[in-house]
């Protein structure tokens, strides 16, 4: 089995129709780098996002039909996975002979569930760069690696393919694909900005995240030079000059992230910037090239201080190492430091939560962000939660769900406690925190020191005139 004359692609980003919570602040960098690679193999390519488009089913198979493409794309998240499969249905029943590939993360963890619950004809697992190139060159389907695809009435899985050692010889995501000016990006500065991927690949391999198995345990980085390019491209072409490095870890390679702050610094290309880390992969000297570099804000997954609840989901922070981070950030001169939180960690209470988020108070973060625990495909916690019996025997990906979160139904919580107090807790901190980070982000610095010991005080008092725990 196998395609033949693949002249023209659409990318379909599936639309999000269940959980109004769940938006597309960024481009989507996965589709765009998998239009680009189909660019450079002499195919024409089309993006169409219908989460950021607001369209309904019938509004993307209309447009399908006017394209009339040799070959759709459909990436989703677990937030989309149902729209996918309610929109492969409608484009099988509409138009019947086009081949329908899905990807992404979602579809990589469960695949042969993905083709046996939806109309899609093949999934491309993890990296899909160069499998799609293969795809669309006509190459028999069982000579390709890192694809699972339907055979007549048998499902074929293919080995996996090797991961892309060199990312540097990617093109640049295709942009120009899609209307930058939609996304409104994620930052405090209210102002037009978007997001680079520098870097795939996670060492830590948190229970609650699958980064570490889609990508590798690996950390694949993008040279500087190249990176700084891309900055210097998207500057000149789109007059942006706010970014967000969207790495799992921007300063897992700490001399990468050094040589790309000097070259910021050496072209003078005066942009402010953000990034996500962990407190054990920065240090003062870093912390300081960043701000000098224009980083202007950085976020750090804290998740839990309980220190039974880090020895089973395999993190480790400790309250001081916390603070001195948060405090060298600052001193630095990065205006914002974000510390999430997680609720609902397993063999966490409300007690232990209350502890980590008044030990986090106590820091000089200007943001402070709280999230409760969900499952997700791929990660050990799916395993954990089937074995609890918290995913049921019978649970699948594909079976409709919409006992998550309120705004986010279809995504599965971890829940160890009652459903509705993990809610109950979510609903009190969350108004909390978007108060307290208010504050701390227009303080003075100085100011700020002496703020903090308010704000545990006065958390403190509230929780105990108010019954949030459930």
């Amino acid at each position: 089995m196998q395609l033949k004359s693949i002249r023209s692609v659409l990318l379909i980003v599936a639309p999000n129709i269940y959980n109004p919570t769940f938006f597309s602040y960024f481009p989507p960098l996965g589709i765009l780098y998998i239009a680009a690679s189909l660019e450079n193999n002499g195919c024409k390519v089309n993006v169409l996002d219908a989460a950021i488009k607001k369209m309904s089913y019938a509004e993307i198979v209309k447009n399908i039909q006017e394209e009339k493409p040799d070959l759709i794309g459909i990436t989703c998240t677990t937030e989309t996975r149902f729209e996918m499969k309610e929109l492969t249905e409608l484009i099988r029943k509409k138009i019947p002979d086009l081949f329908i590939v899905v990807g992404g993360a979602h579809v990589t963890f469960c695949p042969e569930e993905t083709l046996l619950s939806t109309k899609a004809d093949l999934v491309v697992l993890g990296e899909g760069d160069n499998t799609i190139a293969e795809l669309i060159s006509g190459k028999p389907f069982a000579d390709i690696e890192g694809i699972v695809y339907r055979d007549e009435e048998n499902i074929k899985t293919n080995p996996l393919r090797k991961r892309i050692d060199d990312l540097g010889k990617l093109p640049f995501p295709a942009r120009h694909l899609i209307d930058l000016d939609k996304y409104p990006g994620f930052s405090v500065r209210k102002q037009k900005n978007t997001h680079i991927n520098t870097n795939r690949g996670c060492p830590f391999g948190c229970i609650y995240c699958s980064a570490s198995k889609l990508w590798g345990m690996n950390s694949r980085s993008i040279s500087a030079k190249k990176v700084v390019e891309e900055v210097e491209m998207l500057l000149s072409d789109y007059g942006i000059n706010l970014f967000y490095f969207y790495d799992d870890m921007f300063t897992a390679n700490k001399k990468r992230a050094e040589k790309i702050c000097n070259l910021f610094i050496e072209k003078k290309l005066n942009i402010k910037w953000g990034t996500s880390t962990r407190i054990d992969a920065i240090n003062k000297d870093l912390l300081v090239l960043m701000s000098d570099a224009g980083c202007v804000q950085i976020n750090y997954g804290v998740e839990t201080l309980n220190n039974n609840v880090c020895k089973y989901i395999g993190r480790k922070a400790l309250l001081n190492e916390v603070k001195e981070a948060v405090k060298d950030s600052i001193d630095a001169g990065i205006e914002n430091v974000q510390l999430y939180i997680l609720i609902g960690l397993p063999g966490d209470d409300p007690q232990g939560l209350k502890k980590t988020v008044v030990d986090l108070l106590s820091t000089q973060a200007t943001l402070l962000a709280i999230q409760v625990l969900r499952i997700y495909p791929g990660t050990e916690l799916e395993r954990i939660a089937r074995q609890k019996k918290i995913l049921s025997e019978k649970f699948s990906w594909y079976e409709f769900y919409d006992q998550g979160m309120p705004g986010l139904p279809t995504v599965p919580l971890y829940t160890e406690q009652p459903r509705d107090n993990l809610i109950k807790q979510y609903d009190f901190l969350r108004k909390y925190m978007r108060f307290s980070s208010a504050l701390r982000r227009r303080l003075p610095k100085k100011i700020l020191k002496l703020y903090v010991k308010f704000d545990c005080i006065f958390f403190i008092f509230l929780t105990k005139i108010i019954n949030w725990q459930g």
